[in-house]
């Protein structure tokens, strides 16, 4: 069964662990999809089936709760008053939940929800780190990494941390969506996804609001927010294509593995080699001693000032500042067609070849 679970945190010892299933939302039990049905063992004990009868399609609680208060683990055939089992003690050919009221009562004859219980994450569930909760994430940070999930999406207006400098919680979800605004540190592990982030915190000079590492991302969309993509020092991540659009700001560090960077708006510092940087809006700049194999600036302005040498730039309409450093770089082929600027200082820059431009160009000179 694939079931949906929502972080509340809050437990007492145990109030940021994502392996304490009581810091989850409890799912009722008591509701018009199931139906309680006298054992014929014990003595006053239910179990649940479906509406019509038969498997409930439960998973296995971890704990069970009656009018919010947890129950006790115990046997089904020999359960006492307030106590509840996982089991098939009445051939019925699945295991289901037994329970026994603290008043002994049928409970179809109590509230909604009057039943209800918790469970930790399991394969194939959708997470939801919801604006409501008031807990950080700080504990039980690999307790979710083995389990193939559904989605994981980190809501807006969830303000608290997750994870640490130290500390990445670790998931593997089929979707994952971040719009928290606290600052999160998070490993994707071997995720072939495209993660969507549209805000994050708004942290410090020179630091991230969102710590991103992956080893199999696809595509890595950022709409908003303060993103660094393995951007600290011994981080790796495998990223197909960047889309940087909106206000976001991404950084990616030298320990990423970029295909394509593709930019319509905010801004970028690109530490990584990569086959393909194409810009149409924003600022993005080169730093470090990567290699970049052609960059493409349809409108504003990148930067390059890495070492790294540039194979081919094309500048059809933005600017290309080569002004920003004194490092010495190369290009070897670079295109200057109309309605493009280009700064460029012959003592630190070596164009090796000028491509004739597309269309009539005029050249203007200034004195500095």
């Amino acid at each position: 069964m694939v079931a949906y679970k929502t972080w509340v945190g809050g437990t007492t010892g145990a109030a940021g662990d994502l392996s304490e299933p009581d810091n989850w939302k409890p799912i009722t039990i008591r509701s018009a999809a199931y139906k309680w049905t006298l054992s014929g063992s014990g003595t006053n004990e239910y179990y649940l089936e479906a509406i019509g009868g038969g498997d409930p399609g439960l998973e296995e609680p971890d704990n069970v709760q009656e009018d919010g208060t947890n129950m006790t683990e115990a046997t089904a055939g020999s359960l006492t008053a307030g106590q509840w089992d996982w089991g098939d003690n009445d051939a019925l050919g699945y295991s289901t939940v037994y329970v026994r009221l603290s008043d002994s009562t049928d409970p179809d004859t109590k509230e909604a929800n009057y039943v209800t219980y918790t469970a930790i994450p399991k394969a194939g569930d959708h997470v939801s780190i919801p604006a409501s909760s008031t807990e950080d994430i700080d504990d039980g940070l690999d307790s979710l990494s083995a389990l193939a999930l559904g989605d994981f999406i980190v809501h807006e207006g969830y303000s608290k941390t997750i994870g640490d400098e130290n500390n990445f919680l670790r998931i593997d979800p089929d979707y994952f969506e971040f719009a928290g605004s606290g600052v999160a540190y998070i490993d994707l592990t071997t995720a072939a996804i495209s993660p969507l982030i549209t805000t994050t915190a708004t942290p410090q000079t020179g630091n991230r609001g969102l710590y991103l590492i992956g080893s199999a991302l696809t595509t890595l969309i950022c709409e908003g927010g303060y993103v660094g993509l393995a951007w600290r020092n011994g981080e790796t991540a495998t990223v197909t294509t960047v889309r940087i659009s909106g206000g976001a700001s991404v950084w990616i560090g030298e320990g990423a593995t970029i295909t394509t960077v593709y930019q319509t708006g905010g801004d970028s510092v690109i530490r990584s080699a990569a086959t393909t940087v194409t810009v149409y809006g924003g600022t993005a700049q080169t730093e470090g001693d990567q290699a970049v194999a052609n960059v493409n600036v349809y409108d504003g302005t990148v930067t390059p000032n890495s070492s790294g040498t540039i194979t081919t730039a094309v500048v059809d309409g933005g600017e290309l500042d080569l002004t920003d450093t004194t490092i010495s770089r190369t290009i070897t082929n670079l295109k200057l067609n109309p309605d493009s600027t280009l700064k460029w200082d012959k003592n630190t820059v070596t164009v090796t070849n000028w491509t004739t431009p597309d269309h009539p160009i005029e050249y203007e000179t200034s004195e500095a």
